[in-house]
């Protein structure tokens, strides 16, 4: 099902009109909300949880998270390039490709190897990714304990530091 001009944002990238929301749904109990992105057409929805609160309910959070004024087009441009890098095809015949965001935390100075540390959404692994100093995100990567994930299949993130 297509989303609603009315509830939510174009965006234009290569050419193509994408339409955008965050769900609300999301927004309750839990520190995460869905971005979801619609190709023309009704082609493949991509949907991204993103750890994020309201700053008027939640002024601190732990762990970091995003405000929700920082899903921004720009932001929504960073993850549909960043999906495309992982597979996701938004013409495919697929119903759904889901990601999930994480914010890792950078550890390293100037002139030595960076690491972005950050734990699986799923099975709360931790992993340590090199990374350049300076490098700005976001960085893909994946969960590789999939036998410990109830699918059985590799978690794909966004890592955002």
């Amino acid at each position: 099902m297509a989303l609603s001009k009315r509830n939510s944002n174009p965006i234009t990238i290569d050419a193509v009109e994408f339409r955008w929301a965050v769900s609300a749904r999301s927004q309750g109990d839990t520190d995460m909300v869905t971005v979801v992105v619609q190709p023309p057409d009704n082609g493949c929805r991509l949907t991204v949880a993103v750890p994020c609160r309201d700053p008027y309910l939640h002024p601190e959070s732990d762990p970091p998270s995003y405000d929700v004024r920082d899903i921004t087009p720009g932001f929504v441009r960073r993850l549909i390039d960043s999906a495309r890098s992982l597979g996701w095809q938004p013409f495919s015949s697929d119903p759904q490709f889901s990601i999930d965001c994480v914010i890792a935390e950078a550890r390293g100075s100037a002139g030595e190897t960076c690491h972005a540390h950050w734990q699986c959404p799923t099975c709360d692994s931790h992993y340590s990714d090199d990374i350049d100093f300076g490098e700005k995100p976001p960085l893909m990567s994946a969960c590789g304990r999939s036998k410990h994930h109830p699918s059985g299949r590799s978690t794909n993130v966004i890592l955002f530091w």
